[in-house]
Parts: C-alpha cells; sequence; structure tokens
C-alpha cells in the first residue's frame, strides 16, 4: 500500500516524465503569466507602503498610545513589504523561464536539397536548441 502511495506520488509530482519536452509557446505563455504576476504583486506592495506610510503619518501627536490610523498604516507598511517579498519567487522563476526559452526554439533553418540534379535552398522549421558555453 505504501508502495501505490509513492508510485502515486510520483507521477503526480513529475507529470511530463515521459522525456518529452513541452513546446516552446508553452514559455511564452508562462513568461507572460509570472511576468504579469510579479510586476503585479511589486506594485501591489509599493503601493500598500505607500499609502500605509500616508495614513500613519498624518497624525502627528506623539502620545503614549498609538491611534488607530497609525496602527492601520504600520499594519499596511507591513502588508506591502510582505506582498513585495513575495514577488522575488516570481521573477526568479520568470527568469529560469526566460533562458528555458531561450534555449529551445522554433527557427527555419536553411537547408541545401537536392532535386531534378539541381541544387535547392529551402528553409524548413526545425526545433533549434541553443547552449550556451
Amino acid at each position: 500500500m505504501k508502495l501505490f502511495f509513492f508510485l502515486l506520488l510520483v507521477t503526480a509530482t513529475y507529470p511530463d516524465a515521459s522525456g518529452q519536452h513541452p513546446a516552446p509557446d508553452t514559455y511564452n505563455k508562462k513568461i507572460k503569466t509570472y511576468k504579469s504576476i510579479a510586476w503585479t504583486c511589486f506594485l501591489g506592495g509599493f503601493g500598500l507602503q505607500i499609502s500605509g506610510a500616508a495614513l500613519g503619518g498624518l497624525n502627528t501627536n506623539y502620545a503614549d498610545k498609538a491611534t488607530s490610523s497609525e496602527k492601520t498604516g504600520a499594519a499596511l507598511v507591513v502588508a506591502g513589504s510582505g506582498l513585495m517579498l513575495a514577488s522575488v519567487p516570481f521573477f526568479i522563476v520568470l527568469k529560469q523561464h526566460k533562458n528555458k526559452e531561450n534555449q529551445l526554439s522554433i527557427k527555419n533553418q536553411p537547408v541545401t536539397l537536392v532535386k531534378g540534379g539541381h541544387l535547392i535552398r529551402q528553409s524548413i522549421p526545425a526545433l533549434t536548441l541553443c547552449i550556451g558555453l
């Protein structure tokens, strides 16, 4: 029974175990998605920080106890910082997918073919792999 659950876990975490690579268009879609998520989180967190600083800085009353707007402002600054930090993994994944997209691409490659005793240069679509040295 443990072996069954282990195999189920392995197949669930590695759905692409067939050895096939995703199409290059998949990386373009992922790049756009992660880019929008990352920038939305970053700019949303920045906006929360600015609004929290403005809300907390409106009161100049330096009494012993903080007012509710100061507490709310501090909470907004902390939430904004957390949201900005949450955008960092998305930027990291975005860079990884950009590297994968640069490695795999579909391009038209010129090929010399022999047809009827003549050499013909023709371009055909080919999957290219770029290896950085």
